[in-house]
């Protein structure tokens, strides 16, 4: 919102630089734990589609009328390979939440609940009053997998050419898909996200019509709009500010058309320039 630049600080996350390029680098590595193979700012982004998938399970329960889906997106790297890879840390790491969220045994289950009521109280309750208590979210993550709880209904799907199987049609579950999706090229080009509330968003893509195209993830957020978190580089935030800036200044110039009664042919549109992007690829583009 450029009339309230500072309301948007809700919704995004700032990875730090070195977080990229840990996130960038993610590998395989039989001697660090499930924790530690995944960068901690991707674990507090996968935290976030964690308690927020939650919360949406207790709004529907008591009535609320929201999205039956309930999406996160990983877009870091465009490769097939590593994308497998990130699936695998990822599925790995869930696998060991899944597990560690109703455990009553010991002090591992009471720490990794812990750990998520201290996300809540700081990222979501810090922005005012929420009609959900963490008694509430505590009390879903208790329930065994093997009983309904919600942790077990998670799925992570790399989706690319590489893994066919792995398609995402959400007609494929009326009753509602709870999903990490994980993907590059394949994503970017002509799916919606269905109930997408966590976005981890690091691929630098430095053409408008790119940036733009990767915007519409962000479908209709009824009954939901206050748990919506971007997690992404300040690089990539800024640019994403300036597309906004564009679209606001094109869609101007475009209503000079109805004011002097002229047509595209006669008026052209002016696209402001950016230093570091292009409005499309170079071949895209004529005098």
């Amino acid at each position: 919102d450029l009339d309230d630049p500072n309301e948007g600080q809700r919704f995004t996350i700032i990875v730090p630089e070195e977080q990229v390029d840990l996130a960038f680098r993610m590998q395989e590595d039989i001697e660090k734990s499930r924790e530690e193979s995944v960068p901690e700012s991707l674990r507090i982004a996968m935290m976030d589609f964690l308690l927020t998938g939650i919360v949406k399970h207790i709004r529907r329960k008591s009535g609320v009328n929201l999205n039956k889906h309930h999406t996160m997106l990983i877009h870091i790297q465009w490769k097939n390979d590593d994308q497998g890879v990130a699936a695998s840390l990822v599925e790995e790491l869930w696998d060991e939440w899944t597990e560690l969220a109703d455990s009553t045994l010991g002090n591992e289950g009471a720490i990794f609940r812990d750990s998520l009521k201290k996300r809540w109280q700081e990222e979501f309750l810090c922005w005012g009053e929420s009609f959900e208590t963490w008694s509430q979210i505590e009390q879903e993550l208790l329930i065994p997998s093997d009983e309904g709880g919600w942790m077990g209904s998670v799925e992570v799907r790399a989706i690319n050419s590489k893994n066919p199987k792995q398609k995402l049609d959400y007609s494929d579950s009326p009753e509602g898909l709870n999903i990490i999706a994980i993907g590059g090229n394949k994503l970017s080009r002509g799916l919606t996200l269905e109930g997408l509330t966590v976005s981890y968003f690091l691929r630098r893509a430095s053409n408008y019509d790119s940036l733009m195209q990767m915007g519409r993830w962000f479908g209709y957020r009824h009954g939901y709009e206050d748990l919506v978190r971007v997690h992404s580089s300040l690089e990539l935030l800024c640019w994403f500010e300036w597309l906004v800036r564009v679209e606001a200044e094109v869609r101007s110039d475009i209503a000079r058309y109805d004011y002097l009664g002229l047509s595209p042919t006669q008026l052209a549109v002016r696209i402001p320039l950016h230093p570091l992007m292009k409005p499309t690829s170079s071949s895209k583009m004529t005098e």
